[in-house]
């Protein structure tokens, strides 16, 4: 087993890197305090761990069975794709502490760097606290007027 880069997370002792087998496959790797664990992309002869950040996400890079690289960031086990839109491959090359993500990719029009920075997500409202709301203000417009024309009722008396 040959390691060509590694990177590390130091107050997680954590370090992630990648590894050719003898069957000259490449393999992540995520050593966590001594505990080695194999990553491996689903389908793919050909995954390297670039980078890490404090709260455990990781980079990755991988062939995939189109024939192109793609990037990944793994996430407690969960997947997500990065991808540079027309790009012919996108590498990604470390992560900070914020989840920003640098690296590069290949287009038409040749080599670029990027940095892919989170969005947090906006969620959707649901349908019933918006009719509910809706129904509370205009049974509160109702109740108001009716205590209006009562009150004059009664100061007109």
């Amino acid at each position: 087993m040959r390691s060509p880069k590694i990177s590390a997370a130091f107050w997680l002792r954590q370090i992630v890197g990648w590894f050719i087998d003898t069957s000259r496959n490449y393999h992540g790797f995520l050593d966590d305090s001594g505990n080695l664990t194999t990553i491996d992309i689903p389908g793919s002869r050909f995954t390297q761990a670039h980078g890490i950040n404090d709260c455990g996400q990781i980079v990755l890079d991988f062939l995939g069975s189109d024939g192109y690289d793609h990037a990944v960031l793994d996430h407690g086990g969960t997947f997500t794709m990065i991808n540079v839109p027309g790009a012919t491959y996108t590498f990604a090359e470390g992560i900070n502490n914020g989840g920003q993500i640098v690296g590069y990719f290949q287009d038409a029009a040749g080599l670029h760097g990027f940095l892919a920075t989170p969005v947090a997500a906006v969620p959707e409202p649901r349908m019933f606290p918006v009719i509910a709301g809706c129904l509370l203000s205009l049974f509160t417009m109702v109740c108001r007027r009716k205590l209006a024309s009562y009150v004059a009722l009664f100061t007109a008396s």
